[in-house]
């Protein structure tokens, strides 16, 4: 009977450590920053020819409106969820053309580079404020741009 018992307290410890690492693996340490990050394309264009663009939220679109003037715009790359821990830079691939580097500068404050074809198309420092995006991007070909997207979630004290 003994032999039983220490069988089932084994298991509850394997359970219990088990589901201990799944719950802690999603979170975030203090000080990290989450963003999503979302590669998308800006154009006069009404319906593109890739059949692969995705349309983009009305709520982003909106926003992007009030600060650019193309009339569509369409998901390139479908969202990438990334976590920057304070004082370290990570780098982000969001196609074969484009990358992003993030360093969490602490106290809600990033550095964001974006990097297009092996050049650096944009580089600045940034507040980190709920609800507001973090917007990059530079000229694409036939009168049109492309937008790196970030989309800051809620971080850790």
């Amino acid at each position: 009977m003994s032999n039983l018992n220490g069988s089932i307290t084994l298991w509850r410890a394997l359970f219990c450590a088990c589901l201990w690492f799944c719950l802690s693996a999603g979170h975030a340490a203090a000080g990290d920053l989450k963003f999503e990050a979302k590669l998308l394309w800006g154009t006069d264009e009404a319906n593109p020819k890739d059949p692969d663009l995705k349309d983009v939220d009305p709520k982003i679109v909106e926003k992007l409106r009030s600060v650019f003037k193309w009339k569509s715009y369409f998901e390139i790359e479908s969202k990438k969820d990334v976590v920057v821990p304070k004082g370290v830079q990570t780098k982000l691939k969001m196609s074969a053309k484009c990358q992003l580097e993030i360093r969490n500068l602490g106290e809600e404050r990033v550095e964001v580079t974006l990097v297009g074809e092996g050049k650096r198309v944009v580089n600045r420092k940034q507040t980190v404020n709920p609800g507001e995006l973090i917007v990059l991007g530079g000229e694409g070909q036939n009168a049109t741009a492309w937008f790196v997207i970030l989309i800051p979630a809620k971080s850790t004290p």
